[in-house]
């Protein structure tokens, strides 16, 4: 998104991107690459051109994730109360 574009796989932009579409996120890729390659430049022009897997977790259930999997050790024997200042800290 903060090249302007929505991430798609590439079978999907492949079936349902418009060609101009298509066209601007290889010509993306192409600008921004300086003969650099570092490990987010091609990061970046994977998932420009749809190559990278979607996430297991979505950033909105994140901090469920967190809670539930991360520190759930950490929390397991606290109170609700305890538990709300602990991650807040």
């Amino acid at each position: 998104m903060a090249r302007g574009f929505t991430y798609a796989p590439a079978d999907e932009l492949a079936k349902a991107a418009e060609f101009e579409e298509i066209v601007a996120r290889i010509k993306l890729v192409d600008e921004q690459d300086s003969g650099k390659k570092s490990a987010c430049e091609n990061v970046e022009a994977e998932s420009l051109l749809g190559g990278v897997s979607a996430p297991l977790v979505k950033i909105s259930e994140g901090f469920d994730f967190y809670c539930e999997e991360i520190a759930a050790d950490e929390l397991i024997e606290k109170s609700h109360a305890q538990r709300d200042t602990s991650l807040v800290a």
